[in-house]
């Protein structure tokens, strides 16, 4: 068992909407990559959105993450890509600054990549 801690004092946060078009989408899976690369993933953070499409994640240390989004498809399953790599091109960069709130809408992923 291993637990890696930062602890910091001045953290950051990423608020966020899900969106297909320009309309926020309630209910779809948002992965955060914390550590590693697309295509060779370290550490997650995973989360839903609300029904306004909203969606936090707080407690970061400054610096630059990539986050994607899909829908869900059908009660408790997820349809999502084979891997993060797949979708690479498809993240969004989100820049983390000490102290302060990071704003930004997350586009659903484009079907290719994603399971059948």
């Amino acid at each position: 068992l291993r637990l890696d801690a930062t602890v910091a004092k001045n953290c950051g946060s990423i608020q966020a909407r899900a969106v297909r078009d320009v309309e926020a989408v309630p209910g779809a899976k948002v992965v955060l990559l914390l550590s590693g690369t697309a295509r060779n993933p370290g550490d997650l953070l995973e989360d839903f959105t609300n029904d306004e499409g909203e969606y936090s994640f707080s407690a970061l240390p400054p610096g630059r993450y990539l986050v994607w989004a899909w829908a869900v498809e059908g009660k408790g399953a997820t349809t999502g890509p084979g891997s993060l790599g797949a979708v690479e091109q498809q993240a969004i960069t989100v820049e983390v600054k000490a102290g302060e709130p990071a704003h930004t809408d997350v586009p659903l992923l484009k079907d290719e990549g994603k399971v059948p």
